[in-house]
Parts: structure tokens; C-alpha cells; sequence
């Protein structure tokens, strides 16, 4: 949202095609508190171990490119965008690598997985084996879009994915 906001635009990389799932982070905690007791109550019996011992929590899917598209609806929706100077209507560019590498860090590997990766999962260990059942779903998933668009506006996004990843190769 961040990037949207300040250049006024979105970006991709790649064909558009690339893909990644999603879960709210209230239902992510929800699966931690069961697999804490799990472990308390039966001794971890159903929590995955070993070369099986992970848990993809997911509750949808969505093309890479949704997500800036998502960010201009609502920017231009509230009137944060557009701006002088910035582009009039919404715009998703397809940028190269090396420029999407910018908001990464300079971390190309990041860049090319996060923008135009296919990331897909089923999330079937936490429902079948924890008795996970999520409920913030795709509303929650787009509603999620103006909560960030506010607190960007609100200064508390100080966090950049290059910051988090700053240093890495």
C-alpha cells in the first residue's frame, strides 16, 4: 500500500499469472493456540513433525496482481489517489526485476517469488488433524485493504519489505 500511495501506481513483474495464498492473522493465532494445546493437553500428537512438520494455514488464494490492483481501488476510492503529478487513473505497470528488486531490498530471489511466484497450498493439516476453522475469509481478506490504506495514512506502516529484509542476499 505504501509504495501505491507514493508513486501512485502498482507493480508486477512477469506475466501476471503468479499467485500466492492468504490468512488473516487472527485465525493464524487461532491455529498457534491449538497447536500449543495439542501439545499440553495430548503431547503434541497432532502437530506434524519431522519432514512433514509444517503447517500451511490458508483460507484463499490470489493473483499477485489483485493485490496493487486491490490497493489503487481503495486509494482512489477514498480519494488518496490520484495525485498532482502521479498518474490520473489506475495503473498497474509491469516493471523488471531489478526495479521490483528495489522494494526488496535489492534482493532479486525475494522480488521475482513475491511479485510473479506461484505459491499454492491447502492448508488441510490445521482443519484435519488441530480442528482449525478459520473465519476471516475473503471480506475480512478485502477489508483488510483499507485498514492497511489507513494506517499508511496514519504513519504506522514504518515497516517496508526492504526493511525487514535489509541485509539478506
Amino acid at each position: 500500500m505504501g509504495y501505491v500511495l507514493e508513486k501512485g501506481y502498482g507493480l508486477t513483474i512477469g506475466d501476471g499469472t503468479g499467485c500466492i495464498d492468504y490468512v488473516h492473522v487472527a485465525d493464524l493465532a487461532d491455529l498457534y493456540v491449538l497447536c500449543v494445546l495439542d501439545i499440553i493437553e495430548r503431547g503434541g500428537v497432532n502437530v506434524p513433525t519431522g519432514r512433514r512438520g509444517i503447517i500451511f494455514p490458508t483460507v484463499g488464494r490470489t493473483l499477485t496482481i489483485d493485490i496493487p490492483q486491490k490497493c489503487l481501488d481503495i486509494a482512489f476510492a477514498t480519494g488518496s489517489l490520484p495525485k498532482d503529478g502521479g498518474p490520473q487513473q489506475k495503473e498497474v505497470r509491469k516493471v523488471s526485476l531489478e526495479e521490483a528488486a528495489e522494494t526488496c531490498a535489492g534482493n532479486r530471489d525475494v522480488a521475482e517469488t513475491g511479485y510473479a511466484g506461484h505459491r499454492k497450498t491447502r492448508g488441510t493439516v490445521a482443519r484435519e488433524r488441530l480442528g482449525w476453522k478459520p473465519v476471516h475469509l475473503e471480506e475480512a481478506w478485502n477489508k483488510d485493504f483499507e485498514t492497511e490504506l489507513r494506517a499508511v495514512l496514519n504513519g504506522q506502516r514504518g515497516l517496508t519489505m526492504a526493511a525487514c529484509i535489509a541485509g539478506t542476499k
